[in-house]
């Protein structure tokens, strides 16, 4: 099963190559989804839309180098 995370973020590019918290919290985001899931940080929520989505809050454990008061939400 697929799995996929997405956050909304202004990482710096260096060459070909991306660096900064929000990659981090990309990775972090995509690294917490479950199979089958999808995980969308606050920042991609608010990007998207949060009315035309429908969506839990799901706590992310266990993410190191993101911002404690990341908030992240499971797509129903």
């Amino acid at each position: 099963m697929i799995r996929a995370g997405i956050h909304v973020g202004k990482p710096r590019k260096v060459g070909k190559d991306y660096f900064g918290v929000d990659v981090n919290i990309a990775a972090r985001v995509a690294d917490g989804a479950g199979p089958g899931e999808l995980l969308l940080s606050d920042a991609a929520l608010q990007a998207v839309g949060s009315e035309k989505v429908k969506v839990k809050e799901r706590p992310l454990r266990g993410a190191k180098g993101v911002p404690e008061d990341l908030r992240v939400y499971a797509v129903k």
